[in-house]
């Protein structure tokens, strides 16, 4: 009889981790309008910025999800010739609970990427980054070593707006070689 259980609870688990639409998420409202990328405004996910340095990685926004979803790929232009700065995703959080943790989930597929990539997030206060421990995170000082060929995964960083934060930025930040593809950034206060 154990086993039977086993056997059910990995297979109602299956989809969310091998594609389909179910991800594994906390519970509670989604902070981060349009986190599935799936409307567009103009050339880009609604709500959403991107942001490419010179000569760096390119965010193309499109059928680059989870079983052909929208999402945002980086890749490297087709002039480079070895490692490329970093480029972005992000988005500015207005509402949201003061006092609460912030969970935000990005999920992620590697191809062949060397290189930096953090799944980030940042408190801001009315003049800029608050400086006081949980108002900053990204993924590599959270131990991800978002590096090589993986499958699709969830990466997960937190912080905790205080009363002082005007405005939570998410996102994800990428450069070097090889593609990250990007199905989703989620982000969830679990406990409100």
């Amino acid at each position: 009889m154990r086993v039977v259980a086993v056997c059910l609870i990995v297979l109602l688990a299956l989809p969310a981790v091998a594609g389909g639409s179910r991800l594994l998420l906390p519970a509670g409202e989604d902070l981060a309008g349009n986190p599935d990328f799936e409307r567009a405004e103009g050339d880009f996910a609604k709500g959403w910025t991107s942001y490419r340095s010179p000569g760096g990685m390119v965010p193309e926004y499109g059928l680059h999800g989870i079983d052909g979803t929208k999402g945002v790929r980086f890749r490297c232009p087709e002039t480079a010739t070895g490692s490329v700065k970093p480029s972005s995703i992000s988005r500015a959080l207005t509402e949201f609970p003061a006092g609460q943790e912030i969970e935000v989930t990005a999920w992620l597929r590697l191809e062949k990427f060397a290189g930096t990539c953090v799944v980030w997030a940042r408190c801001d206060e009315a003049d800029g980054p608050q400086r006081r421990e949980g108002a900053f995170e990204n993924s590599a000082l959270r131990g991800y070593d978002l590096t090589g060929t993986s499958r699709w995964s969830p990466v997960t960083v937190r912080v905790t707006p205080d009363e002082a934060t005007k405005v939570v930025h998410v996102g994800v930040l990428a450069g070097g070689t090889g593609s990250i593809l990007v199905h989703s950034i989620h982000a969830r206060a679990p406990k409100a």
